[in-house]
């Protein structure tokens, strides 16, 4: 349950470097992106610090598959996506969130 707590909040930490995103379209997004993946590890490894965590962090800018995501107001279909992935410690292990 902790590590879950832990994820959330790297999440937090880690939407609020991608409010920042200026880009207009999905390209410009990408390339962004692109240049942030140092600025998103670093939220990621304050977030887990202030909670007393030392795990190493990996980013990556991937094209991959998601299921079908639904959220207040609409839905994503199940297909591939360009997105911003963080790999937490060295397990990799609980439930992810995108």
């Amino acid at each position: 349950m902790a590590d879950q707590s832990a994820k959330l909040r790297v999440r937090d930490a880690v939407l609020a470097v991608m409010q920042q995103c200026p880009a207009q379209s999905a390209p410009e997004a990408r390339a962004w992106a692109a240049g942030q993946l140092l600025q998103f590890q670093l939220a990621a490894q304050r977030a887990l610090a202030a909670q007393g965590i030392r795990a190493p962090v990996r980013v990556y800018l991937v094209n991959m598959y998601f299921p079908t995501r639904r959220y207040d107001g609409g839905a994503l279909p199940a297909g591939r996506y360009d997105a911003v992935r963080l790999d937490i410690g060295t397990r990799r292990a609980g439930r992810n969130w995108w």
